[in-house]
């Protein structure tokens, strides 16, 4: 199952990558973010934290991004042990590393025994031009379930 998600993770990120080029000048498709759970967070049950590294592969890519990211409120009840995500970028024009820096609110649902699904509706930015939406479904192993207002908030890995 990794190793599916990480093959339709990268085939996504080289169609939209290749997409993004040509419509980075118009605003639309800039890349493709994926990020995935890199230790324990911290859960008390309507709010939790987890560390997450990021990369972005597009417009001025690819880069490197680390933050946190879970349920700012909701019911989080899961024990996962690996988990990953990837996201459509899309916004205004391509600056700089920072164009992809800050807070990302959106919703999230997800059910895991074992091997399962994550779904998250869009992710909008706080301060910046900057959306990102969900490539379908996310994956992760553990136990649990999950529902809330999810959040994402990186910056630039140094």
């Amino acid at each position: 199952m990794k190793k599916w998600i990480a093959s339709a993770l990268i085939a996504f990120a080289a169609v939209f990558t290749l997409s993004g080029e040509a419509k980075a000048e118009g605003g639309v498709v800039l890349g493709v973010l994926t990020c995935t759970k890199t230790g324990a967070g911290v859960t008390y049950v309507v709010h939790s934290s987890n560390p997450v590294e990021c990369t972005y592969n597009g417009v001025g890519g690819p880069q490197k991004y680390t933050g946190k990211d879970g349920i700012l409120f909701g019911i989080d009840l899961e024990i996962e042990r690996m988990a990953g995500m990837g996201y459509l970028v899309i916004g205004g024009t391509w600056k700089d590393k920072s164009s992809l820096e800050g807070a990302f609110v959106g919703a999230k649902v997800s059910a895991t025994l074992g091997v399962g699904v994550a779904a998250q509706a869009g992710l909008g930015g706080v301060g910046n031009d900057i959306s990102l939406v969900p490539l379908g479904l996310g994956g992760q192993v553990g136990i649990g379930a999950t529902a809330g207002i999810s959040y994402l908030s990186i910056q630039g890995a140094k």
